[in-house]
C-alpha cells in the first residue's frame, strides 16, 4: 500500500527530521554528514587520479581560510581546493595542499522566500532531504554525494534541469574568498561580473566558494517510465532515433536519460528513463510515442511514482560513492541523428565490445536554453540540444592504453554530430581544443574576470581559466 497526500509527506517530513537529529521549523539550519566530522581524506570519485597530499588544510570558518591566504601571499602556492572529492580529472587532488571545504557544509531553509542557503561541503544528498520536507527541491545533479561548491558553479545538470533550469539559474548569491584573502559578496547588483562567472565558470578558478544562496521550486510527485534490454545495433539504432526526436518535441516537465554499453560481440544493453514532473501520463504517452515511432518496444519496461527524493534516492542512493578507476569524457550533440547514423555508432561499439566503453546521453532544452549562451558562463544552452558522458572503467593491476583508446574512439564516432563544447563538471585533461570546448565565446570574458580577482594566478590547476592580457 502507497500513502498518499498529507499522510505521506507528514510522515517523510518526521522520518527526515528524525533521521538528521533536527527540529522541523520555518528557518532550518544546521550541518550533517558523518564524513565532514571526521579528518581522514576524502576518498575520490575516480581512483584514477588520487594521490597523498603533503599537507591537508581543514576549514571550519573563514577565519582558517584568511590563515592560508596570509601564505598565498608569500609566494606561489600549489594547492587544490576540495570539498567531496568528485571530479573526474581529479582537479581537487593535489601533492602538496588540499585545502578541505568540507565541514562548510551548513544548511538553511528560508520556507518564507523558498530560498536556501547552503557552504561549499554540503552535499546534494542533504539539500534533496531537507528541501523534500517542505514539498520543495532544487534543480541539481544526480549524484547525491556530490557538495554544492563545485557542482553549482560549473552549471548543474539532472532530473529537474528541464523543467526549471540548470543549478547555476538557481544561484541568487555567492560569498567567496579571492586571491587578496578578502571575502566578496557577488550577486546581480554586487561585482556583477564574478556572479556572471560563477555560473558556469567553476568556482576554483576565482577564489574559494564560502556560501552560496539559491532558489528552491515547489514540486509534485515525479513518474519515471524505466526501459531496458539488450538489442543488436540495426535495432536499436531506430529506437535511440525515436527517443531523441520524442525529447526535442517534448514539454520542459518531461526529462529524458539514457545509457548504453557493449556487453557482448552482438548486442547492445540500454537502460532509459523518461521522468515527468507532475501528471503520470507525460512519461506513459511519451514511452508510447518512442515505441510508435521506432516499431520497437525495449524488452522490459516499468512505471514508479514518489516523491522528489524516494526518486532522487531511486536513481543515485545519498550514501553511494561508487568509486573506481575511471576515464570520463563529455560532448554536447547539436541535434538528433537518423536511424543510420546511430546504426553506425553503435556497430562501432560492438566491435570494441572486450573494451567495455559506454555513453549516457541526457536531453536538454525546456528551461535550460530559455536564456542565451552568454547570459551566464556556461555557454551550452541553445546550441546543445542533448549531453554525452563516456566512460570506460579501467584495471588497477595492468595498463589501460586500449581502454583509453576505445572511449576515444567511441567519442570520436559522434564527433561529426557535436558542437565542440564539453561539460566543465566532466572534465578532460587531454581535451583536445581545450578551454574552448567548455566556455566557447564566453572564454575572453572570464580572462578578464580572472585578471581582476586573480591577477597573479593564485588559482590554478590543469584546466583554470588563465589571466587575461
Amino acid at each position: 500500500m502507497r500513502l498518499k497526500g498529507n499522510t505521506r509527506r507528514q510522515i517523510l517530513k518526521w522520518v527526515s527530521a528524525s533521521l538528521l537529529s533536527i527540529p522541523v521549523s520555518k528557518a532550518l539550519s544546521f550541518s550533517v554528514a558523518k564524513a565532514a566530522q571526521e579528518n581522514e581524506p576524502i576518498v575520490p570519485f575516480n581512483l584514477r587520479f588520487k594521490s597523498d597530499e603533503r599537507e591537508r588544510i581543514f576549514v571550519e570558518k573563514e577565519s582558517d581560510l584568511i590563515r592560508f591566504a596570509k601564505r598565498l601571499k608569500l609566494g606561489k602556492t600549489s594547492f587544490s581546493i576540495q570539498s567531496s572529492g568528485h571530479c573526474f580529472a581529479g582537479l581537487s587532488q593535489n601533492q602538496n595542499i588540499v585545502v578541505d571545504t568540507r565541514k562548510l557544509n551548513k544548511i538553511v531553509f528560508d520556507e518564507k522566500r523558498q530560498r536556501l542557503t547552503v557552504g561549499p561541503g554540503t552535499r546534494i544528498g542533504t539539500v534533496n532531504a531537507v528541501t523534500s520536507n517542505y514539498g520543495m527541491a532544487l534543480p541539481a545533479g544526480y549524484c547525491q554525494t556530490v557538495a554544492m561548491g563545485g557542482h553549482v558553479c560549473g552549471g548543474g545538470i539532472g532530473i529537474l534541469s528541464r523543467s526549471f533550469g540548470l543549478t547555476c539559474d538557481q544561484l541568487l548569491q555567492v560569498k567567496i574568498m579571492t586571491a587578496d584573502g578578502s571575502f566578496a559578496v557577488a550577486n546581480n547588483e554586487t561585482n556583477s561580473d564574478l556572479f556572471w562567472a560563477l555560473r558556469g565558470g567553476g568556482a576554483s578558478n576565482f577564489g574559494i566558494v564560502t556560501e552560496l544562496v539559491l532558489q528552491t521550486h515547489r514540486v509534485s510527485d515525479l513518474t519515471v517510465v524505466r526501459l531496458s534490454g539488450r538489442h543488436q545495433p540495426h535495432q536499436l539504432a531506430q529506437w535511440i532515433s525515436a527517443w531523441q526526436k520524442v525529447a526535442l518535441r517534448s514539454p520542459k516537465e518531461l526529462g529524458f536519460q539514457l545509457y548504453c554499453s557493449n556487453v557482448d560481440g552482438e548486442n547492445i544493453e540500454i537502460l532509459a528513463r523518461i521522468i515527468s514532473n507532475g501528471a503520470k501520463n507525460l512519461a506513459v504517452d511519451a514511452e508510447r510515442m518512442v515505441s510508435k515511432i521506432a516499431g520497437l518496444s525495449v524488452s522490459y519496461s516499468s512505471t514508479y511514482t514518489g516523491s522528489f527524493l524516494e526518486v532522487a534516492d531511486m536513481l543515485w542512493p545519498r550514501d553511494y560513492v561508487g568509486s573506481d578507476y575511471l576515464d570520463i569524457r563529455s560532448d554536447f550533440l547539436a541535434h538528433a541523428l537518423s536511424p543510420t547514423e546511430w546504426y553506425d555508432i553503435l556497430i562501432s561499439m560492438v566491435k570494441d565490445w572486450r573494451k567495455r566503453v559506454s555513453f549516457s546521453m541526457e536531453a536538454l532544452g525546456g528551461n535550460i536554453d530559455r536564456i542565451s549562451n552568454e547570459e551566464t558562463a556556461f555557454a551550452h544552452r541553445t546550441t546543445a540540444k542533448f549531453i554525452l558522458q563516456y566512460t570506460s572503467r579501467l584495471r588497477q593491476d595492468e595498463p589501460n592504453t586500449a581502454r583509453i583508446q576505445a572511449v576515444k574512439r567511441l567519442q570520436s564516432s559522434f564527433t561529426p554530430y557535436t558542437t565542440g563544447g564539453a561539460y566543465y563538471n566532466y572534465p578532460e585533461r587531454d581535451r583536445a581544443n581545450g578551454l574552448t570546448a567548455y566556455w566557447g565565446d564566453n572564454l575572453p570574458r572570464l580572462t578578464q574576470i580572472k585578471k581582476k580577482y586573480d591577477p597573479e594566478n593564485a588559482f590554478n590547476h590543469a584546466l583554470s581559466i588563465p589571466v587575461g592580457k
